[in-house]
């Protein structure tokens, strides 16, 4: 199952493009294979502490986006199907280089406020995402980094809705 989910998320976040001018643009599923546009992620993988591992790990290039997958609670379904619907949190930790200042009058203002960008693209990627063994993928909350370094890290937090069904792994 979380399999399944990783890969459509990395199918939705890869959809994020920069246009020509290098606005963020969100392709639609049914254009996505004659985009020319480049992908704007550069690297998306499962979360493992990477920002602060950062020098022992294999080096990834940014901007990347790391998925958390935060505790499930499970409950029965209510009614005549077999199965189990589960409540979650999906964390997306979104870790670019830190571009200098953002103050008032600063020459790099423009650029570093557009990382910020990145968590509005991905919300409009993701919002409202459905799967085969979930549904209801809605932002939830937003956790912004004031104690960085070279690397800012935002994250953005998902609620999810899982899907467990016993006949689907019965009939196997």
């Amino acid at each position: 199952m979380i399999r399944d989910i990783y890969n459509e998320l990395i199918y939705a976040i890869k959809r994020i493009r920069l246009d020509t001018e290098g606005n963020l643009v969100v392709i639609e599923p049914w254009v996505e294979q004659d985009c020319a546009l480049p992908e704007l992620v550069a690297h998306i993988d499962l979360w493992n502490q990477n920002v602060e591992f950062v020098e022992e790990d294999e080096a990834w290039a940014r901007p990347a986006v790391f998925i958390e997958f935060c505790e499930i609670r499970w409950d029965p379904y209510k009614g005549p199907e077999n199965g189990m619907t589960g409540k979650g949190e999906i964390r997306f930790h979104i870790v670019t280089d830190w571009k200098g200042s953002a103050a008032a009058g600063s020459a790099y203002k423009d650029e570093t406020l557009q990382d910020y960008d990145i968590a509005s693209a991905l919300s409009t990627a993701l919002m409202g995402l459905t799967g085969h063994q979930f549904r209801n993928l809605l932002p939830s909350g937003t956790l912004v980094n004031h104690n960085h370094e070279e690397l800012l890290e935002n994250i953005e937090i998902y609620q999810i809705t899982y899907d467990r069904r016993y006949d689907e792994y019965l009939n196997r």
